[in-house]
């Protein structure tokens, strides 16, 4: 029976239901009832943003990560991939794609960077380059 749902929109889909399952048990380990002030430091930030994208709320998340970056712009590569994510889901793949290369640049063995990267360039029609981070995320991936 045919969904009209292709294999590539499937497995984003599942993609991004794992990521959000995953964020949520981050939260319920990690996530702090500390209120986001002037004091708080990126990780703050950065798990405050994983609360927000988890229930949905991306602009806040947006918001916490952009902050997180600003605090510390070299040190978090999570950051900037989950920032990739919510930048592309909003349509900014020009956007996705700078972050998607930082968090790279600061982990070059950071899978997910390279396998979301890849769905980026798909989406944008870069095929091959898609299929070269598919592969580079495999091989990062298997060891």
């Amino acid at each position: 029976m045919n969904l009209g749902i292709t294999a590539h929109s499937f497995a984003r889909l599942f993609l991004l239901r794992i990521t959000i399952t995953l964020l949520s048990i981050l939260i319920l380990i990690c996530y702090t009832t500390l209120p986001i002030n002037a004091q708080n430091s990126a990780e703050e930030y950065f798990i405050s943003g994983v609360g927000k994208l988890a229930s949905g709320d991306y602009k806040g998340a947006l918001s916490d990560y952009n902050m997180a970056i600003e605090l510390d712009p070299n040190g978090f590569p999570w950051v900037y991939e989950n920032r990739a994510g919510i930048r592309s889901n909003l349509g900014d793949n020009a956007g996705a794609m700078e972050d998607f290369n930082k968090a790279i640049e600061l982990d070059p063995n950071y899978a997910l960077a390279y396998h979301n990267r890849g769905i980026t360039k798909s989406d944008l029609g870069d095929k091959r380059g898609a299929v070269q981070d598919y592969n580079k995320a495999i091989l990062l991936d298997s060891f």
